[in-house]
């Protein structure tokens, strides 16, 4: 069958073609209630800081400061405040002889009732930063210098509470370094106690200890309650055949589930959900459009969204370096179902895609011809090596890349996903 699919392949070639585990609790809050930790100098960063969390606020009336290191509120320092100067926006704040702000253009009342990842980061001289579930939503400019003052607060600064924030909060995180926009991200759904610059660690499960450092509290005060903090869960296997069908389990922490979730990869539901048990959810992968589609899954309940920090292959997938050589070798990373046999082609694409037999999908360049064949592949994902003819008159041309995959006997292929190359 092998020497069958293979004769049919170069007969082709001249043809025209195209989590981590998660707490179960959160620390819900009143105006009045909060959490004092003292001042100490891993709090206290002079080059650059991070500060995230997860909020689920409940109103908003009141400054709600969600937390804040600033003697008197006035002083020097950082603070993130849920309602700005009660103008009913959230803001991230920096204090050094002067107060520097980057505020939410958005009304804060659009987060009420859900829970939302805030964050802000700053370096001196460069920028302060304040991002919501991953998204830059203002900036401003960073002092030219980090002093501060104060104890550090989540909510109230006492029992009076008057600058309180009303709601719930989980996974709270202090770095002494200034994380990039896309660290925080692929991060916030992450559980971490280990990581370069993660100085506290405030996870709310139970207690508000520092779970990384020494940074616990003199002062607790608000209730415990069952988190919904929309933390990340694994996905095993995290491929499946481009045409869909098959069974994956989600693990992360699913308590209090009623009913099956709504899972979604990319934007398409699964069609058949069921809860195996509060760690665990089992889901059928529906078809994607194409293969090597990668995408993301999602979990959806009412008032979260839970959302797998890594990405879902849909196979066959292959992936390669855009600029080559003549006379290279080419790696070529693979992502597939194994046993399976591979042939490569390299040609030009602005042709219609052209289906060819029974095979899945379609060829989608005009190839030069087979490249290589790898009979032997036994493993999920993997990687081999292409030969790039050795001719100077292909400097400076662009081509197609695109493989077929037929199972160890031959009797069904599929065409690959098309990636683009250029010799240089």
């Amino acid at each position: 069958m092998f020497l069958l699919l293979m004769t049919v392949v170069f007969g082709l070639a001249t043809a025209p073609a195209d989590a981590s585990e998660m707490g179960n609790l959160a620390l819900s809050m009143t105006v009045r209630e909060f959490i004092l930790i003292q001042s100490h100098p891993s709090l206290e960063p002079t080059d650059e800081l991070t500060i995230e969390g997860w909020i689920k606020p409940l109103e908003t009336r009141t400054t709600g400061r969600i937390f804040h290191k600033r003697d008197g509120g006035e002083g020097n320092g950082y603070s993130m405040l849920w309602n700005y100067r009660l103008d009913g926006s959230a803001s991230a704040e920096l204090r050094c002889d002067r107060l520097y702000v980057a505020k939410d253009p958005a009304p804060n009342e659009i987060y009420l009732g859900k829970w939302h990842h805030f964050a802000m980061t700053a370096r001196v001289g460069g920028n302060l930063v304040f991002y919501i579930d991953g998204r830059r939503v203002s900036q401003a400019t960073a002092p030219s210098c980090f002093q501060h003052s104060g104890q550090l607060f989540f909510s109230a600064t006492s029992a009076l509470g008057e600058e309180g924030f009303a709601g719930t909060l989980d996974e709270f995180r202090f770095w002494n370094v200034e994380r990039s926009g896309e660290e925080i991200a692929r991060d916030r759904f992450k559980v971490l106690e280990n990581a370069p610059g993660l100085v506290s660690v405030w996870h709310f499960d139970g207690n508000a200890r520092d779970s990384v450092g020494q940074n616990h509290p003199s002062q607790s005060r608000g209730k415990y309650v069952a988190s919904e903090a929309p933390l990340t869960f694994s996905v095993e296997p995290d491929q499946a055949d481009w045409r869909g069908g098959e069974f994956v389990e989600l693990s992360g922490y699913f308590s209090g589930l009623k009913k099956p979730p709504i899972v979604l990869f990319g934007s398409t539901a699964s069609p058949s959900v069921s809860v195996l048990d509060d760690r665990t959810v089992r889901a059928q992968v529906p078809p994607a459009s194409k293969p090597g589609l990668v995408v993301s899954v999602a979990v959806k309940v009412p008032g979260l969204d839970a959302i797998n920090a890594d990405s879902f292959t849909y196979t066959p997938q292959i992936s390669a370096s855009e600029e080559l050589t003549p006379g290279a070798w080419m790696r070529v990373d693979f992502r597939m179902s194994p046993p399976a046999t591979v042939v490569v082609f390299l040609g030009h694409r602005g042709v219609p895609p052209v289906t060819y037999g029974g095979y899945d999908w379609k060829l989608g360049l005009d190839p030069i011809g087979p490249l290589f064949c790898h009979q032997f592949i036994r493993e999920r994902a993997g990687s081999f090596e292409v030969p790039i003819p050795d001719d100077d008159r292909l400097v400076g041309q662009e081509f197609a890349l695109q493989g077929l995959v037929g199972d160890f006997d031959g009797v069904n292929a599929s065409f690959t996903n098309c990636i683009d190359v250029k010799i240089r």
